[in-house]
């Protein structure tokens, strides 16, 4: 930059601290390996979700649902709760739909 400008002081340059953060920040991304993210077996590896509670209770007084992912499949299924702490009965139940 000395050579080509004309103004700047001569000398040596000196060397600015860069933090570990704006190197890291930098790095790229390592990829996901196939074998990490794929299940073998139906319910081998699941995903579960509960929304709510929502302003407007349903018909039959729901203010939540829970969603059931399968990993294997990809497809959901949507269970409607009354209270929250319901999650774990409802995966008992998906768990017994599928077992028979």
């Amino acid at each position: 930059m000395q050579q080509i400008t004309i103004g700047l002081p001569k000398g040596a340059l000196e060397q600015h601290y860069v933090c570990k953060g704006c190197t890291l920040g930098k790095y790229k991304k390592s990829t996901f390996h196939d074998w990490d993210s794929k299940a073998y077996a139906f319910l081998e590896r699941s995903h579960s979700n509960v929304c709510g509670p929502f302003s407007i209770a349903s018909i039959i007084i729901h203010k939540y649902f829970v969603i059931f992912i399968v990993d294997f499949s990809g497809k959901c299924w949507i269970f409607f709760t009354q209270k929250k702490d319901e999650e774990f009965s409802k995966f008992v139940e998906f768990k017994a739909l599928f077992e028979k």
